[in-house]
């Protein structure tokens, strides 16, 4: 079934919306990705709100370090010239140890330095974005590290507002999740979005198939998560695992962002920009335009209940990892090592 857009005044809708995109600099101002970046940016300035770039800043070590790349110097500005905004992506960082220090809030002021000392160097940049991604771990110390994780996101944005003539946007990279997920440091959505000015769910990037897709949105769309401070991920990159796949397909982009437009999405979050590698795909444009324009949307219905269980997880498989139709798939992950895909034939019980 087709997906209906109805278009509705610019005023009432539009002008709420943005669209912001990861972008991963090159070092070298010269490097032809940057010009690639620019040229995008100046050709679709109606879907692009802002961009994130990941450009030397880390918080690897479990402080703010890293001087700004070239490539950023020069993108920067030419960006806020162009109207966009440019906000640092500060991620990604897995290690416990670091996230520990991080979030200890004996070092807050000098987390909170840094950042100050990047906008004064930079004045173009307009936000932070924390991209904290441990897997499996709950405890920090003596406490959950997604409250000690949301307690350091408040108290950054409020140190940020105090000080004279900064107001940046602090967002935060969440997978969210009803249980702990793989990284239950960023599961809780309705604990990240009410300590930032907005998370960003990383887990409704992609799915095996339209069914599997709005499986991994649901836990955005749950009842006391606030969906005005939410921005919806989406996944525009092609790799090994969605190459082929619904993911990459035009049907699937219409799909998503109708169902993102009908929810009142206020942000969607692009991942990731890389125009010289064909990123995003033409086809991802005109249902991002329409987003962008206002648009009203009508979801193509949701398809049968999925046999897969609702606990710990499980959804339709993606690509090429599935046996055969059917099939179901958890990401589970250990101390230290990345999320491995668990995937099987599930049988109903004989009656």
């Amino acid at each position: 079934m087709a997906n209906t857009f109805v278009l509705v005044g610019l005023a009432a809708v539009g002008n709420a919306r943005q669209i912001s995109w990861w972008w991963d600099a090159p070092q070298a101002a010269s490097d032809p990705a940057v010009d690639a970046l620019l040229s995008f940016s100046a050709r679709h300035m109606d879907i692009v709100s802002s961009i994130f770039l990941r450009c030397g800043p880390t918080t690897k070590s479990g402080t703010i370090e890293g001087q700004l790349y070239p490539a950023c110097q020069r993108a920067i500005p030419a960006l806020v010239k162009l109207g966009v905004k440019a906000e640092l992506w500060l991620g990604e960082t897995d290690d416990l140890d670091a996230a520990r220090k991080l979030l200890d809030y004996a070092n807050l002021d000098t987390v909170v330095e840094a950042l100050v000392a990047l906008q004064k160097e930079q004045p173009g940049i307009s936000g932070f974005n924390f991209d904290l991604e441990v897997p499996s771990v709950t405890i920090c110390g003596s406490q959950r590290c997604d409250v000690l994780y949301a307690h350091f996101l408040s108290n950054v944005r409020a140190a940020l507002q105090r000080t004279p003539g900064l107001a940046p946007r602090v967002t935060v990279d969440a997978a969210c999740h009803s249980g702990e997920g793989w990284s239950p440091v960023i599961s809780n959505c309705s604990l990240l979005a009410a300590a930032s000015d907005r998370a960003l769910n990383m887990g409704s990037y992609n799915g095996g198939s339209y069914r599997g897709w709005l499986q991994a949105l649901a836990p955005a769309l749950a009842a006391g998560v606030d969906r005005s401070r939410m921005g919806a991920g989406l996944g525009c990159y092609v790799d090994a695992a969605t190459n082929n796949t619904w993911a990459t397909t035009p049907e699937s982009a219409a799909q998503r962002v109708c169902v993102l437009m009908n929810a009142s999405f206020g942000e969607i979050d692009m991942f990731r920009l890389a125009p010289e590698q064909g990123w995003p795909q033409q086809w991802w444009i005109p249902p991002l335009k329409r987003y962008m324009a206002g648009g009203g949307c009508d979801p193509d219905p949701p398809p049968p209940q999925s046999h897969c269980p609702t606990d710990h997880g499980w959804i339709h498989c993606v690509g090429s990892s599935c046996i055969r139709d059917g099939c179901c798939t958890l990401t589970v992950s250990s101390l230290g090592s990345q999320p491995t895909q668990i995937t099987g034939k599930l049988h109903a019980p004989h009656q």
